[in-house]
């Protein structure tokens, strides 16, 4: 006879939980993602916090290791309900300051979401929209392959990033006039001449994957077969995508270029507040 796997206690043939006990685990998690969440918002005392999550824990079969995923979790959502007008203020800066801190997660640990990274993107837009240029903000662990000149600082990197480019080719529509006529058995003549046109068509290409970085001067971009950089005031356009960012230089020569796996949020913002610096 089968034991259920949250209390220990038989479950009953061919079984492994009690449904009881696991909508109780379920609301468990609910409620200890809850408790964190709260007590970052509303600034609790974080001894408080942990006795209350030791106490969900003990009365919902919470391991542990479940209990530091449900603070990452908790984390999250603060975070998002933080964001949801897309600004970070001083206070709720200090406020995710102090669970960095205290929570006993690293900032690895809590940027598995990639949460960490909106919140130091959200202080950096704050900094930009005072006037301020936030060069203490990011922390680089990686070889940039980049020439920065004195001048300018750096603001963000980003990895992997896909290049695309708007690049044209040549197609030709049409055919050919005239008649066919058998030479003899299985060999046909045609006589006429083409008549196709060509067309020009655009198509955006993909280059190569590499490295980006924003400075206060710059927009970088290097990879194993593309290096370049673009002044922050020549940049005409921005569109940004859930998934990136598409722009283009002045220049009659110049083509339309969408960098992927880039904010396109933060970086259409960071770049429209430094060319109003």
């Amino acid at each position: 006879m089968g034991k259920c796997k949250f209390c220990g206690e038989r479950a009953g043939w061919f079984r492994k939980e009690h449904k009881a006990c696991r909508e109780k685990h379920q609301m468990g998690q609910t409620l200890a993602r809850d408790k964190v969440r709260d007590a970052i918002l509303e600034d609790q005392d974080y001894n408080s916090m942990n006795s209350a999550l030791d106490e969900i824990a003990g009365a919902h079969f919470l391991r542990p290791d479940q209990i530091q995923r449900l603070k990452v979790l908790g984390f999250n959502e603060a975070v998002d309900h933080a964001l949801d007008d897309h600004l970070l203020s001083a206070e709720e800066e200090k406020l995710f300051g102090k669970f960095l801190s205290e929570s006993g997660l690293s900032k690895s640990e809590l940027n598995t979401d990639g949460k960490v990274n909106r919140l130091v993107q959200a202080a950096a837009l704050r900094d930009l929209s005072e006037g301020k240029i936030p060069t203490d903000r990011l922390t680089v662990n990686m070889h940039l392959p980049f020439n920065f000149q004195k001048s300018e600082e750096l603001i963000w990197v980003f990895a992997d990033v896909e290049f695309y480019e708007q690049r044209t080719r040549t197609e030709f529509t049409g055919g050919h006039q005239g008649v066919s006529f058998r030479v003899t058995k299985g060999v046909y003549y045609r006589t006429g001449s083409f008549r196709g046109r060509p067309i020009k068509v655009e198509e955006m290409r993909y280059i190569d994957t590499g490295v980006a970085a924003i400075t206060t001067r710059h927009f970088y971009f290097s990879s194993s077969s593309k290096n370049f950089r673009t002044r922050i005031d020549r940049i005409v356009t921005l569109d940004p995508y859930e998934d990136g960012i598409g722009m283009q230089k002045e220049g009659v020569s110049s083509r339309p270029q969408i960098f992927k796996n880039v904010d396109g949020w933060f970086t259409y913002n960071v770049i429209s507040h430094l060319n109003q610096l």
